[in-house]
């Protein structure tokens, strides 16, 4: 198959129980049986040495890469519901529990803050606990849901700073930081319903009263910590996403429960209660309430880490730890989709669209990152190998799509019900003709009149196997099969197995570059250049050979790209000499196994 550009790689799609039909990045699963000493989590993080920590409802725990090493606080204390984690500015790590416990690793153990005893003072007095921040002069801050904000510096020393019953909730920028919580409830909720409230916003210790007459308490607002954004938006919630630009009180129209947020470069990370996921938005898409691409539907979202190497993160209540690689890499998959229903072909309309076949006999359009299946073919033929988008219309299966209608192009056996059916397929776009492999023979059919062009008559015996075919750019048909390389001109079939050992081999894949140089892919000798004016074959990659090539494409860049049971290959030629680099799973792919 031949396409003008690359699209995002959609080649290995299975069933995953968060996958929707808008493209998702891959995610793996952490839960209990994998280390995790619970399936509620609340908080990850990741310290300065790369080591991945997560806060749970049963301690918290250190992931390294291989295994969990399991913390519990219960040694110390009862409290060991852990929802914060992070280091000070000497890099030790802290950790905070739900119920005002604060605690710090040294030496591989878990021992409790010198001052807690401070804090135990308010117990009762608070709903829950969030251990804030440390700033630079080493100053501890707690929100105290319910209470106020508790500060406690180096040397013992507290204030509580709490607010009445007109201003709610309290907000304090500290360094680029902000922490926030509900003050008191007020007593009173028929006078509260009356009067116009707001928060108490504090700024280098001067306080600012903002009001809005729609901050009425639900029982679940929420301040999020988080570093101010380069707009210095400050976002909360309370019955629906706020945020404060300008020291004013902006609502949106959006009022899934969040449970956290997130601001990294451009980007806002919401994390949904109510088993709604999360989502990766802007703030524009905020003010104007469309966001767009929501992930994980079905789970409650606790909070999310970007890491260094730009993987993605998510705790979740009660379904343990998602982890994302590179949640820049999409997949997509149909909703009808049963289990082992992988992607075996891809035909490019443009950048952004394709069609796809997916199961037996199904295929299905991805446009405007929207899944939609075609009608069934109307024979049950199999999976589909390859397929190929020309003049609106897609060639596959023996037949073409078009106006929402299957055609047949040839003569269908109705005693069985077999169709002469495509299994490779390849054109050029300055010839009218698609030649076309069904394993055992080959053939052609003029684009221009849908029509059969030619049909091979070569005996069963010739050919074991034909695996792959091109129609190259000076209008030559290449055949690769079990037994090497043939070209078929002037109606008649010549062998090119006598030429070099190379060419005897079992040929899985056929591609040409711009050197007169077909590229040719073997099922046990790996990766090699047959150049058509010297005969001479060179060795691109033989350590490939281990690993099954299934498919070869040149981009527009001149790249070779290569798919096999064992990751993506890509090379470059310079000065004669292949160099390569190799995707797997631990570059962001969801499975090693690539079929195009």
């Amino acid at each position: 198959m031949r396409f003008p550009f690359i699209i995002s790689l959609l080649l290995f799609l299975f069933s995953t129980n968060s996958f929707c039909q808008n493209g998702q990045p891959h995610f793996e699963q952490f839960l209990t049986e994998h280390g995790l000493p619970s399936r509620e989590v609340y908080v990850s993080y990741q310290d300065k040495e790369g080591m991945m920590w997560f806060g749970t409802d049963n301690g918290v725990t250190k992931y390294d890469g291989y295994e969990f090493i399991n913390y519990s606080t219960t040694s110390i204390y009862e409290d060991n519901v852990i929802n914060t984690i992070f280091e000070d500015w000497n890099g030790g790590l802290w950790l905070g529990s739900m119920f005002g416990e604060i605690f710090y690793l040294k030496e591989n153990k878990l021992h409790p803050y010198k001052y807690n005893s401070i804090i135990r003072k308010y117990r009762g007095k608070f709903v829950t606990s969030t251990f804030e921040y440390i700033d630079k002069q080493g100053t501890f801050y707690l929100g105290l849901f319910d209470l106020g904000i508790l500060e406690i510096d180096k040397y013992g020393k507290e204030k509580l700073i709490t607010s009445n019953e007109n201003t709610l909730y309290i907000i304090k920028q500290i360094e680029n930081r902000i922490i926030g919580t509900r003050s008191i409830l007020p007593i009173n909720k028929f006078n509260y319903f009356n009067k116009s409230h707001g928060i108490k916003f504090i700024k280098n210790e001067v306080e600012k009263i903002i009001h809005h007459k729609g901050l009425i308490p639900t029982g679940y607002e929420r301040f999020y910590n988080s570093e101010i954004d380069k707009d210095s938006n400050i976002y909360f919630y309370i019955d629906r996403l706020c945020y404060i630009k300008g020291g004013k009180i902006y609502t949106t129209s959006i009022k899934d429960r969040i449970n956290n947020v997130k601001v990294k470069n451009d980007f806002v990370y919401l994390c949904f209660g109510n088993n709604n996921g999360m989502a990766i938005t802007t703030h524009d898409e905020i003010s104007k309430g469309n966001i767009q691409n929501k992930y994980l539907n079905n789970q409650t979202v606790s909070g999310i880490f970007l890491d260094k190497q730009k993987g993605l993160w998510v705790s979740t209540i009660n379904n343990g730890v998602y982890y994302a690689r590179r949640p820049d890499i999409k997949v997509w998959q149909p909703e009808s989709s049963n289990n082992g229903e992988f992607v075996t072909s891809i035909a490019p309309i443009d950048e952004s669209n394709c069609y796809f076949g997916a199961g037996v006999s199904k295929i299905h359009l991805l446009q405007n990152e929207k899944i939609k299946s075609l009608p069934l073919f109307p024979i049950s033929i199999g999976f589909c190998d390859d397929m190929e988008y020309i003049n609106n219309k897609l060639y596959v299966y023996g037949g073409f799509f078009e106006n929402g209608k299957w055609k047949f192009l040839f003569q269908k056996n109705h005693a069985n019900k077999k169709l002469f059916s495509f299994k490779e397929l390849s054109t050029q776009p300055d010839y009218d003709e698609i030649w076309f492999t069904n394993f055992r023979s080959f053939g052609a059919v003029l684009k221009s009149k849908n029509k059969a062009h030619h049909q091979s008559t070569i005996s069963l015996e010739k050919f074991t196997r034909i695996y792959d075919i091109l129609f190259s750019k000076k209008g030559e048909v290449w055949i690769g099969t079990q037994e090497g390389l043939y070209k078929f001109e002037n109606n008649k079939v010549k062998s090119y197995t006598s030429i070099n050992r190379y060419l005897n081999l079992r040929i899985t894949t056929l591609e040409e570059d711009n050197e007169n140089n077909l590229i040719i892919g073997s099922k046990d000798f790996g990766l090699f250049a047959y150049n058509l004016r010297s005969n001479i074959v060179q060795v691109i990659d033989q350590s490939i050979s281990k690993n099954y090539i299934r498919n070869s494409y040149f981009d527009k860049n001149n790249s070779l790209w290569i798919s096999t049971n064992k990751g993506l290959y890509k090379y470059k030629k310079e000065q004669n000499t292949y160099t390569s680099r190799r995707f797997t799973k631990a570059h962001g792919l969801p499975t090693e196994e690539i079929f195009q």
